[in-house]
């Protein structure tokens, strides 16, 4: 029905299908479709309307594009992360299945091979092998036997063990003792004893081409470690014993396993042993430790896992086919293709409601600069949003100003803590720290700020362009001229030369004196050198190298009587203004350290720097009015931490009206007692509250964390990661709120469900381990008697024997 009222109303273009299984609401279908049609009505009127349709054909396509794409690709991504996702479930099944099945296979093997060592190991053994036995050799050849029956337990497997001496021409099996006349009658056997290690696993020999092996033997030779040996021993298992040991097919495929030609040796299928199960490309993937790769077997694909063996150099294979392997995944698929059809037809009709919405305001602009402009609309080509970009383009060039900021000069460390301190933005400890870094001299008794300007460039053969490099000529001139001692800094700043200076001149009338003599120098040598007319500032002379940034605005002062005294002029601002004293700047250091103790956490500092604060500003000679502007300040400084929190100011203090309470104050003990009880303790409770906050969020996060992937190998960091925080930061906090440590928190945690899963399921103490991410089943035991005293299958005994005896 809506795609028919859509071709109604000149639409034809949009083909709209629903799914059988989805069910909208009649009344938000109508209410969707009466907008998007009363759009399409309004297209139709014809006239001057033909702008806006091409405009709002485009506005539907893209909110369709912008709302279609996202959700084809969210489809397709997620279809193919399931199938990542359910690819790796499938590959690490196999390969612990491949574990599993090497250790229980290795297990019966090594311990054939550690029985049949200590028999060639023996006393008896090695007499054997230098005699000629014979029957009359009876008690002997009767002992060998019996031992050699003795590692033939029916748990072992072992069909048959051949004892054979070459050199000597016998041999004792279970069938007895055998003598040969000569080395032709023993070449069934000769070959054994060319074998190129002491000890291998293989198919027996003695088996026909053609014929499926249904052993596989281990052949040692004796004695051990000789270059000459003299016999050998071949120990016969039955591959049928072997291939129990590999158990039934699971769902992860088959398990083959293969020697070092790639013969298969057993199946867990039960199928043909001796044969070659990959071609020579396929066996040349299989040469790693251990990997996966996908393959063909004929036509049909398939995932192939392997694992090689240190002990004999098997290859433990998993073969699943990629049809078994990726029928979760289709499942998946359809899932995801239906709902994407679903959402597509949702986001189909929000888009057709919401271009509309969008529309309309572009069309009132639209209408309005056409009534004001009709001509132009008449003769337009293009859609109303260019039609209404062109009006404003116009607006804007007639009323546009270039403006250019050009940042040149790149400065040093020194250079830029120089001009921070000049424009006073440096904490008093930060310049303490400073000075001593660049160890500038202030030993001395006066200082003051010089600071050079040059005055003009007309008639001179210089520019504009040439003032930066003036103002370096400049300062080198004054680093040349001035006396380490009488130098503490100097460097070019904006288009000033500033050079601060120190003496150790008894009065401060000397030491002035000194400086306009020196300085007046410098002025000659400008002069002389650069053929350039300089001004220079002088502020009065102070003992605080604090003041510094005042004294910097008193020599600019200084130069700003240029327009009264002429051009190349020494201008001293004790001269001009005898009676003015040094401005003395508001603390803002010490009023950001403040802020930072109560940020920090540290009240009583804050409260003892309150105090310096107070008493700092009330040492000076103020007015009144200034005072009270100092302490207006100073509350809003240490307001900004719960403001650049986010933090709700007004619920520390309701309707107080806290400048008025600041005002009333009359003496500096009720000043400093308010600020720490009024201002900086609720501030301080504020943050805090905040923090602990903060930290128990971040506390059950973790938590949740380790529950959801206890299974897996959770670390701190792998943790941290997920949540976007620092290890050490996250493990403090988790030690501190929680009480013990994470690793302690993980294995508590691993502990407990392992009980639950020992006393409830009957899993397998290796399933138990694995499923709780330990790296080895040794690994749990180990552990689990550390905390518990008893092993997990102790564990799992006593706790059904107390269920039997509390049933019985």
């Amino acid at each position: 029905m809506y795609a028919n009222k859509l071709r109604a109303y000149g639409m034809e273009r949009i083909n709209v299908q629903y799914p059988p299984d989805v069910n909208f609401k009649s009344s938000i279908v109508s209410a969707y479709f009466a907008k998007s049609c009363m759009v399409c009505h309004f297209l139709q009127r014809g006239g001057n309307m033909r702008y806006h349709r091409s405009f709002l054909y485009r506005l539907i396509i893209f909110c369709l594009a912008l709302s279609v794409i996202p959700v084809i690709f969210l489809g397709a991504f997620s279809f193919w992360k399931s199938s990542s996702l359910i690819q790796e479930k499938v590959d690490d099944g196999s390969h612990h299945l491949l574990l599993q099945t090497q250790m229980r296979m290795e297990q019966v093997l090594k311990t054939i091979d550690h029985s049949v060592s200590q028999f060639i190991g023996s006393p008896l053994a090695y007499a054997s092998m230098g005699q000629k036995l014979d029957i009359s050799e009876f008690s002997t050849v009767d002992l060998l036997k019996s031992q050699l029956h003795s590692i033939q337990t029916f748990e072992l497997g072992i069909k048959d063990i051949l004892l054979v001496n070459i050199d000597k021409m016998w041999s004792i099996s279970n069938d007895g003792l055998v003598r040969y006349g000569s080395r032709e009658d023993m070449k069934a056997l000769l070959p054994y004893g060319k074998l190129p290690h002491v000890s291998s696993w293989g198919f027996d020999i003695r088996i026909n081409e053609g014929t499926e092996p249904r052993e596989i033997v281990l052949v040692k030779k004796l004695p051990m470690n000789s270059l000459t040996p003299q016999g050998f021993i071949v120990t016969s298992v039955s591959v049928a014993d072997l291939t129990k040991l590999m158990g039934q097919k699971s769902d992860f495929g088959t398990i083959y396993i293969i020697d070092e030609q790639f013969k298969v040796l057993a199946a867990s299928d039960g199928s043909s042993q001796g044969g070659s199960l990959f071609n020579d490309k396929q066996s040349g993937e299989l040469r790693g430790s251990s990997g996966h790769f996908t393959t063909k077997f004929g036509t049909d694909g398939v995932a192939v896992t392997y694992q090689k063996s240190d002990f004999n150099n098997w290859t433990y294979v998993s073969v699943v086919p990629l049809d078994q392997a990726l029928m979760d995944a289709r499942s998946i698929g359809w899932l995801t293709l239906v709902t994407c059809l679903v959402i597509l037809v949702i986001v189909v009709l929000l888009s057709l409601g919401g271009a509309r919405k969008i529309y309309f305001p572009i069309l009132n602009l639209y209408q309005s600069v056409k009534d004001n402009d009709q001509e132009m609309v008449s003769g337009s080509k293009t859609d109303e949003i260019h039609f209404i970009k062109d009006r404003i383009l116009m607006l804007k060039r007639s009323n546009m100003q270039l403006l250019n900021q050009v940042q040149v000069q790149s400065k040093d460390l020194e250079n830029f803590f120089l001009m921070n301190l000049l424009q006073g933005r440096l904490k008093d400890r930060e310049i303490r720290s400073k000075t001593e870094q660049y160890r500038y001299n202030l030993n001395v008794s006066w200082m003051c700020v010089c600071t050079v300007q040059i005055d003009s460039l007309e008639n001179t053969r210089y520019g504009e362009q040439d003032k930066d490099l003036l103002l370096f000529a400049v300062n080198n001139i004054a680093v040349e001229l001035l006396h380490e001692e009488a130098r503490i800094a100097s460097l070019p700043f904006e288009k000033y030369q500033v050079t601060i200076m120190g003496g150790m001149d008894g009065s401060q009338e000397q030491f002035m004196a000194g400086v306009n003599e020196q300085i007046t120098h410098i002025q000659q040598i400008i002069a002389q050198v650069l053929d350039l007319k300089v001004s220079i500032g002088v502020s009065r002379s102070y003992t605080d190298f604090m003041y510094t940034p005042a004294a910097f605005k008193e020599s600019l002062e200084a130069l700003s009587y240029r327009v009264r005294l002429g051009q190349g002029a020494v201008l001293n601002i004790a001269d001009i203004e005898p009676a003015y004293p040094v401005k003395l700047m508001f603390p803002e250091s010490l009023a950001q350290e403040i802020a930072e103790m109560i940020k920090g956490g540290e009240v009583e500092e804050a409260y003892r720097l309150v105090d310096m604060f107070v008493d700092e500003i009330l040492n000076r000679h103020l007015s009144s009015r200034e005072y009270q502007m100092y302490l207006v300040q100073l509350l809003m400084d240490l307001s900004r931490p719960v403001q650049r929190k986010g933090l709700p100011f007004v619920p520390l203090y309701g309707k107080a009206n806290l400048f008025a309470q600041l005002l009333e104050l009359q003496t500096a003990e009720e000043i400093k007692a308010w600020f720490k009880h009024v201002i900086i303790a609720p501030i301080f409770e504020l943050l805090e509250a905040n923090r602990e906050e903060h930290y128990k969020q971040l506390c059950e996060e973790v938590i949740r964390i380790v529950h959801e992937h206890i299974h897996e190998n959770i670390t701190l960091d792998s943790c941290s990661h997920l949540i976007h925080y620092h290890p050490d930061y996250v493990g403090r906090v988790f030690r501190k709120h929680i009480g013990i440590n994470f690793s302690d928190y993980v294995s508590r945690l691993r502990l407990q469900l392992a009980k639950q899963m020992l006393a409830e399921t009957n899993l397998k103490i290796s399933e138990v381990s694995s499923r709780l991410g330990y790296n080895s089943s040794q690994n749990f035991i180990r552990y689990f008697r550390k905390l518990e005293g008893i092993t997990p299958g102790k564990f799992r005994e006593d706790h059904w024997d107390r269920q039997i005896r509390k049933h019985v």
